[in-house]
């Protein structure tokens, strides 16, 4: 009941959508709430979720939304055998950590999808760049092909902005062999209304 008063509970995936003729699909819509505007209760819920799981928080709760909806998606499940999920990272290695660390296994476990967490590695910390384009996101990483050449890779991450973040992975990693690349969000921001 704590939950379900806090948090939003839907589980299957709100949107879809193409980024670099990949498809990508996230469970809410999030929108940066000002102190002017009065946030909806479900807003709120989301918001609360969100900032939970940046803080590597509710972390049992995400795993279980994330996977219920990944379960209902067919490019998803039919080859999940030859699918790893692989975390966006965050900027800093210990907001990382923090944020995906036991996510990751978590919902490997829940999906039977390989834990990809290794698979990108941060070689230095760097400022936060959400939102930014044309920026070079990925400087700082470290790719492991090995574990994901010839794979299906599914990219997970909190937050949708711009999508450059995704962009930039999802070549790097076709570029060193990966064999597709679906992006998993728990929110997409959109614009104020």
């Amino acid at each position: 009941n704590f939950h379900r008063i806090f948090f939003p509970m839907k589980n299957s995936f709100k949107g879809c959508l193409k980024l670099d003729s990949s498809l990508c699909f996230y469970l809410y819509d999030y929108v940066s709430v000002s102190h002017n505007l009065k946030a909806s209760t479900d807003l709120k819920k989301t918001i609360n979720l969100l900032f939970r799981m940046k803080e590597g928080h509710v972390v049992s709760l995400t795993a279980k939304l994330f996977s219920l909806a990944m379960s209902r998606i067919y490019t998803i499940t039919d080859k999940k055998g030859n699918s790893i999920l692989i975390p966006i990272p965050a900027s800093t290695r210990d907001r990382h950590m923090q944020r995906f660390s036991y996510f990751c296994h978590l919902l490997s476990e829940r999906t039977g999808i390989r834990n990809g967490y290794n698979a990108i590695q941060i070689e230095s910390d760097r400022a936060e760049l959400k939102g930014v384009r044309n920026v070079d996101k990925i400087f700082n990483l470290k790719f492991n092909p090995s574990l994901f050449s010839d794979k299906q890779v599914i990219l997970i991450d909190d937050v949708l902005n711009s999508g450059t973040g995704f962009i930039q992975i999802k070549r790097k990693l076709i570029d060193l062999g990966a064999k597709s690349v679906i992006g998993v969000f728990l929110v997409k921001t959109k614009e104020e209304e």
